[in-house]
């Protein structure tokens, strides 16, 4: 064997051997943010302590686990469903209530307290295998364009590294037995 046909093999098993290194690198760097869905409904607002003039508010319950050596910053949520107007977002600016009064049958009041909860409104950062568990709300949904008990569509987890799309179902408040309270 020549010489140089023993430099060049060498020369490729050196660069293999980076490859490899820079690869398994890179897969750790990727980033890799986990976002369970762990409960979504909407309900109508008949009294509430935000400044948001439309009706229907729609809360998600979210654990967050960032799987990545890299932080993750949140930065938006959106949340797209034909049952809306158009996608509704929950930013940094959103300001939701402490309390919210969700139906009323006689005198008795059902209503939504979200002191218990943490609230995971934007911007989160998620620190390398970190997670963060607590719920979402978004405030400006004008018209819901069903009858039906549970509303579907796609949540959106927007990142300073990539975008997060989740399906959620998310269950209808305003139906009590079946049978539907306001509309």
């Amino acid at each position: 064997m020549e010489t140089s046909t023993i430099i060049s093999i060498v020369a490729i098993v050196i660069s293999l051997f980076t490859l490899g290194v820079h690869l398994l690198k890179y897969l750790h760097t990727v980033p890799k943010l986990e976002v369970s869905v762990l409960d979504a409904f909407v309900f109508q607002v008949i009294k509430g302590e935000d400044r948001y003039g439309k009706p229907y508010r729609m809360i998600i319950e979210l654990t967050l686990v960032n799987k990545s050596e890299q932080p993750i910053s949140i930065y938006e949520y959106q949340f797209v469903s034909k049952e809306f107007d158009r996608p509704v977002f929950y930013r940094g600016h959103h300001r939701p209530g402490n309390k919210y009064t969700i139906s009323k049958i006689g005198s008795e009041e059902a209503s939504i307290d979200f002191e218990q909860f943490k609230d995971l409104k934007p911007p989160i950062n998620l620190s390398p295998y970190s997670s963060e568990y607590g719920t979402i709300i978004f405030l400006t949904i004008p018209n819901l364009y069903t009858s039906e008990k549970e509303i579907d569509g796609v949540l959106t987890v927007r990142t300073s590294r990539k975008d997060y799309s989740i399906p959620v179902k998310g269950r209808r408040s305003d139906f009590i037995k079946g049978t539907e309270l306001m509309q």
